[in-house]
């Protein structure tokens, strides 16, 4: 990620769990914004943050409401819908945003708060820039190749909204930097290598030192000198010309580091979600020093540095009648003196009732008046539709809801509503009868699988807003130790620890204590897709295990066929196991 000299040195992290975005100033929390997020934080949502270079508009990646929330001066604006689970974000030098879109192998453009393209690119996009000649590079770590781990992944060009070129780089490439030539740099997760590109090609791979790394995060400072978080080691890698820095090419940092960037004054931070904190690399006389902080709970995205200075800024939303001319009212098409009012409206002045009586006996009135009170009125907004939890387990039979909101103004009516179904009204349609924000129970339904929910809230001029949230039905992944050549089932794994409500086990990991010569088993459920080869330790690929098919009933009452992955061999003390995408 690039840095514009002429921005502070500001950090943002988000917290999913919480659905707050945090500021950091001088390594202290400076600003809190709460996101527009719709899960309760079992479900990743706060993937990545962009903090735009106009110095206004904060982005924050929502992977798992599959949106991206916009705040703008410190205030939530909207959800921009994208497309599905989102994961990365970036600017080119035009201002244009691009997110890369994992579920659906996109990338959408972001202009003016809006969606203007959705490109296609290679499976699984996830990290991406933009170099000098905003030619933006997308790392897609699925190259549809089969499960060969020596098909690497490809980082896509995208030149006028269309791939260009594509490369072919290492196994499972995470994310991508660019330096001030322009060289791209590419962390191959899955092949413990950094790709070199230069003009569209790959020149080299520099192989990171030890196995089993998962590179999946890196930086460039303005001398060039890269940085590679490794998840799976917790360390940083120091790169100089092509290799190893002699001196600091390993630096200590927090447990799985999923983030890093620089600020403008090379000072490297990178975000640990495990241990909670942010590790400051910095450079002094006797070399790189690195500083643990602690920061909040299970942190995800980490932000740019290009800082957010705050303006007032009067924003104006107007809507159409009858008596508004095709194309709408301009201050030019009213006489002098109301001109001079709109343009106080257009700096912000808030207009008198004399004010509103003066331009009522100018003219056409009430045309002229009534035009002008159309301009002034203020259009239907929700700023915020959320559910106590939007989250169950499969089985389960949601009947009841504790749904709280936030409009701009009094509503008359609102609806909630399940595709075409009504499930909940609340008002009467009479003026002002909903106020800007409640919380309230509404009942009386039967939810028993994934669906959208959709907020429809109607002003006093019948003027409508919507806004939406999802509910989902997930399962657990369940794990533990037996004997050597035990068969599990339903009672085995009834006894099994038990993960959090999850929709893929990709990027969790879990320890589990064979004891003294167990051997460690995993299940999850069969429709997830999970490739027997895509089982992962600290140490690599797992390659000796038998695979069992399992019909497990969970507490709710749901009944799932579960694939259990038990190792042959037995294992001693505790072992740390997870899944990883590989190649489709």
């Amino acid at each position: 990620m690039e840095v514009n000299d002429m921005f502070p040195s500001d950090v943002w992290i988000s917290d999913p769990n919480a659905g707050k975005l945090y500021k950091y100033e001088n390594e202290a929390i400076s600003m809190t914004l709460t996101a527009d997020t719709s899960d309760d934080g079992v479900v990743n949502n706060g993937r990545a943050i962009l903090v735009s270079q106009n110095m206004a508009d904060v982005y924050l990646v929502n992977k798992g409401n599959d949106n991206v929330s916009l705040f703008t001066n410190g205030q939530y604006i909207r959800d921009i819908a994208v497309g599905k689970t989102p994961v990365g974000i970036c600017e080119d030098g035009n201002g244009a945003i691009y997110v890369s879109n994992y579920g659906d192998n996109t990338v959408s453009k972001i202009v003016g708060g809006k969606v203007v393209a959705t490109i296609n690119v290679h499976a699984g996009p996830y990290g991406l820039i933009a170099n000098s000649r905003n030619r933006v590079y997308v790392a897609c770590s699925r190259s549809n190749k089969g499960s060969n781990h020596d098909s690497g992944g490809f980082v896509d060009e995208i030149v006028n909204n269309m791939v260009t070129t594509s490369i072919e780089v290492g196994y499972t490439p995470r994310d991508v930097a660019c330096d001030k030539n322009d060289t791209i740099y590419v962390a191959n997760y899955g092949s413990n290598t950094i790709s070199v590109i230069r003009n569209s090609v790959k020149t080299t791979d520099i192989v990171l030192p030890g196995d089993g790394c998962g590179p999946c995060a890196l930086v460039c400072n303005s001398e060039g000198v890269l940085f590679v978080a490794n998840y799976l080691r917790g360390t940083v890698n120091v790169i100089k010309d092509m290799a190893i820095d002699e001196e600091n090419g390993t630096i200590n940092v927090g447990s799985h580091p999923t983030a890093i960037d620089v600020t403008k004054d090379d000072t490297v931070y990178v975000l640990s979600e495990t241990d909670s904190v942010m590790t400051r690399i910095a450079v002094t006389s006797t070399g790189m020093r690195a500083t643990n902080i602690a920061v909040c709970d299970d942190p995800s995205g980490f932000g740019d540095f290009t800082g957010c200075k705050t303006y007032n800024v009067y924003h104006h939303s107007s809507k159409t009648s009858a008596t508004v001319p095709e194309g709408g009212w301009q201050i030019g098409d009213f006489d002098q003196n109301i001109q001079n009012i709109l343009n106080q409206i257009s700096n912000g002045t808030v207009l008198t009732t004399a004010d509103k009586v003066a331009m009522g006996a100018v003219g056409t009135s009430p045309t002229v008046y009534d035009a002008i009170m159309t301009l002034m009125s203020t259009s239907p907004e929700i700023m915020k539709f959320e559910a106590s939890t939007t989250v169950f387990e499969y089985g389960s039979t949601v009947s009841s809801l504790q749904v709280s909101w936030k409009f701009n103004k009094p509503m008359a009516k609102v609806e909630i509503k399940n595709g075409s179904a009504t499930i909940a009204t609340l008002g009467d349609g009479s003026p002002d009868t909903i106020s800007e924000s409640g919380t309230q129970v509404i009942n009386g339904f039967a939810l028993t699988d994934n669906c959208v929910l959709t907020m429809v809230a109607t002003d006093t001029n019948g003027a409508i807003a919507s806004k939406t949230l999802q509910v989902k039905f997930l399962n657990k992944m369940l794990f533990g130790a037996v004997a050597e050549g035990a068969s599990i089932g339903q009672v085995s794994l009834g006894g099994f620890a038990k993960s959090g409500l999850i929709e893929n086990p990709y990027g969790i990991y879990f320890r589990i204590d064979c004891g003294d010569g167990n051997v460690p088993a995993v299940a999850i459920p069969s429709d997830w897709g999970v490739k027997a080869d895509e089982l992962i330790t600290t140490a690599g690929f797992v390659n000796d295990y038998t695979v069992s098919e399992v019909s497990y009933t969970n507490t709710s009452g749901g009944v799932k066929n579960y694939t259990v992955f038990r190792f042959d061999e037995p294992q001693y003390g505790e072992v740390v196991l997870g899944f990883v995408k590989v190649i489709q």
